[in-house]
């Protein structure tokens, strides 16, 4: 099931941070990777793959977070489901460049947060 039609998004229990390095910002590598997955009944992810990413590095940073995620366990009116998601993640500098940089970390599509975005809430219905 699209977490966008659970009654309640899916709920972040651990979601660990990619790490940007400042090798790749200084050579211009800089943009979004889409991460496509399923949490399994207990939260877990499952099958994360790359769907879109402007440098495979970007993508290959963002699979390596989402393989650490885990959610409280999906349910759609009270049943535990297996559910589909995406999260895009935005790699861009946090600070502009200097020559002593220290690493920079990904942000997600939310301005202002250092992990990914929680899914979006959906009302309950009945």
């Amino acid at each position: 099931m699209p977490a966008a039609e659970l009654a309640q998004a899916p709920q972040p229990l651990s979601m660990a941070k990619s790490i940007y390095p400042v090798e790749l910002a200084q050579r211009g590598i800089t943009g979004r990777a889409v991460i496509d997955f399923y949490m399994d009944l207990q939260g877990n992810v499952r099958l994360p793959a790359i769907a879109a990413a402007e440098y495979p590095e970007l993508g290959d940073m963002a699979l390596d977070a989402s393989r650490q995620w885990t959610f409280a366990s999906p349910s759609h009116y009270g049943d535990q489901v297996m559910a589909h998601a995406r999260q895009t993640f935005e790699f861009i500098p946090a600070e502009p460049l200097a020559a002593n940089s220290r690493p920079l970390n990904q942000r997600a599509k939310t301005p202002a947060s250092a992990s990914p975005a929680p899914l979006p809430n959906r009302p309950s219905g009945g």
